[in-house]
């Protein structure tokens, strides 16, 4: 067999891949040149939760091939982002009433359910390369991009009364937009410029940011209206999270062998969690984790596979 390089025979196996793969690379020709074998690879991931009696992850969710959920105020219904295709779906924690949300071609990432459980934002990467924040009605309709025009939003975060929903560019250089979707104004929360990734605490009080140029957290008190350094963190962040109860924040280290750590609020106590390390994989929007309702650590366990395929030729 000999490899077929740079040739439209190439960009022809390469159309063949299905939706869940990767386009189909290497391909070699059969000696009666009748079939093409080349590699594909089937992306998918495995939900699994950590146990911490067993000191184990277990699959969750059936193992559904996800790399991001948000669950409803009231822990009984998920949204998930399927993987590797990134359409969001609704289901009963059971498996149950599974309903799509959204098509392609957008893309869902970054999911928060509202306080009031009635929506659904998002944020998904445009063709532009440009990170757009989108709005869908939980029950299902049609997903709204919140803010048009050219401005990036990414990472939404609820206000604790669902009022509002705060964002920023990815590279969080005009700092943390607060929008207000009664009037819908769009201020900038002082002094956050060079932060991004904003997660408000359950209580409403404070916002915790990711440091756009340098590791580590900063949080902002809305009380005094001041910034203040959170933690000592010294690692690349992956994702944050607050714990329901608002005592502590949760985030990942953004490496090969990431660990999830936790900060206590009252004193800024750090404290691993659990090592991810095999259970985990990397992806194009970085290394995802979540909670759970009970704040047990959500990971997603790479059940990605390589196979050869051979294909039929009907030469012209």
């Amino acid at each position: 067999m000999r490899v077929i390089a740079r040739s439209p025979l190439t960009r022809f196996v390469a159309s063949l891949s299905g939706r869940r793969e990767q386009p189909a690379t290497a391909p070699a020709l059969s000696r009666d040149g009748k079939k093409v074998f080349a590699q594909g690879f089937q992306w998918r991931g495995e939900l699994i939760r950590y146990d911490a009696p067993s000191s184990w992850f277990v699959p969750y969710l059936g193992g559904i091939s996800t790399d991001g959920v948000s669950f409803a105020p009231d822990g009984a219904t998920v949204v998930y982002s399927a993987y590797p295709e990134r359409t969001l779906w609704r289901s009963r924690t059971d498996g149950s009433q599974c309903v799509q949300l959204t098509f392609p071609p957008l893309a869902a990432a970054t999911l928060r359910w509202s306080p009031d459980g009635k929506m659904i934002a998002f944020a998904t990467l445009t063709d532009r390369d440009t990170w757009k924040m989108y709005l869908v009605p939980a029950q299902g309709g049609t997903p709204q991009e919140v803010i048009p025009g050219k401005s990036e939003q990414a990472i939404p975060t609820w206000s604790p009364d669902g009022e509002r929903l705060a964002f920023s560019e990815v590279r969080g250089s005009t700092g943390i937009q607060v929008l207000d979707l009664r009037t819908r104004e769009v201020s900038t929360l002082p002094g956050s410029e060079g932060h991004w990734a904003p997660k408000w605490s359950p209580d409403g009080r404070y916002m915790v940011a990711e440091n756009s140029h340098s590791p580590g957290l900063a949080i902002y008190d809305f009380r005094t209206g001041k910034w203040a350094t959170f933690g000592r963190i010294t690692l690349a962040i992956g994702y944050v999270y607050w714990s329901h109860d608002g005592k502590y924040v949760y985030w990942n280290s953004n490496a090969a062998a990431s660990v999830v750590y936790r900060i206590r609020l009252s004193d800024e106590k750090m404290e691993p969690v659990v090592g991810l390390f095999d259970a985990y994989r990397h992806q194009s929007y970085g290394p995802w984790f979540g909670p759970t309702p009970d704040d047990s650590v959500l990971a997603s366990r790479n059940t990605s596979a390589a196979a050869i395929y051979a294909l039929d030729i009907e030469w012209p």
